[in-house]
């Protein structure tokens, strides 16, 4: 199955609420619509989900994201043990020490671009 990409060559990807709010509440919500590899969209419905403060309680995290944006420069290990540290304060704890790990795992990381 071929993905469907968007003009500029990026991966489109329906972002559903748990990820939108995810990253709001790490204050990093510049990564999705800065991500490198991947093109965000939001549905109306997640639009009207994320609106409901009750929503914020139930959300889960993507690391995986966290992960490609470090392994394709756009995040340091650094900045990504921010994010978990954060989101781990509003009560998502990801199963892993920190990013540094995982990216011995999959692969070289890149340095961030400024």
């Amino acid at each position: 199955m071929l993905a469907t990409r968007d003009a500029d060559g990026r991966i489109l990807v329906v972002a559903d609420t748990c990820v939108v709010v995810n990253f709001i509440l790490a204050e990093r919500l510049d990564l999705l619509t800065q991500h490198l590899d991947y093109r965000f969209v939001i549905t109306e419905q997640t639009r009207e989900e994320v609106e409901v403060p009750e929503e914020l309680q139930k959300v889960e995290a993507t690391p995986g994201i966290l992960l490609k944006a470090i392994l394709n420069g756009t995040l340091s290990t650094g900045d990504a043990g921010a994010i978990k540290a954060r989101l781990e304060r509003h009560r998502f704890v990801m199963s892993f020490n920190n990013f540094a790990e995982l990216v011995q795992m999959d692969g070289p990381q890149h340095e961030p671009t400024k």
